[in-house]
């Protein structure tokens, strides 16, 4: 799934994300930190200009990477298969904490849940043969 909608989703993102106000903020960032004085003497903000575009070029493939590879997380391992290796312990875990008994009482409880309107309407049914039957036997 993640590998399929891969390149639809880096376009959908680059799309969305407004890097000119990106780079206005990281620019803002910059001038209030401590550089900012030394930003200063190299010409303030119009010196940072000319690095707008290389810097949101970057940001863009970024992005497109993030995107386009989603199902890896920092460390390299595969995400899909971590998620499902984490899903398998989860449920071994809890069949592990299962007695007969509690596997007896989930399974009356969705026959309850989910079978009981079955039980009432064959009553209802069963009974309305019967008649029929009886009916027509005399």
């Amino acid at each position: 799934f993640f590998e399929s909608n891969a390149a639809s989703a880096a376009d959908s993102l680059n799309e969305r994300i407004d890097f000119e106000r990106v780079f206005e903020h990281l620019i803002e960032a910059i001038v209030e930190s401590p550089m900012g004085n030394m930003l200063k003497m190299v010409g303030g903000r119009a010196a940072l200009e000319p690095l707008k575009e290389p810097i949101i070029g970057k940001l863009k493939s970024v992005v497109t990477e993030l995107a386009s590879n989603p199902t890896q997380v920092r460390d390299g391992d595969d995400f899909t298969s971590a998620l499902i290796t984490q899903v398998k312990k989860i449920i071994d875990a809890r069949l592990a904490e299962l007695t007969p008994q509690m596997v007896k009482t989930i399974i009356e409880e969705m026959i309850r849940k989910h079978l009981g309107w079955l039980v009432v309407w064959g009553g209802v049914f069963g009974g309305l043969i019967g008649v029929v039957a009886n009916l027509l036997g005399k």
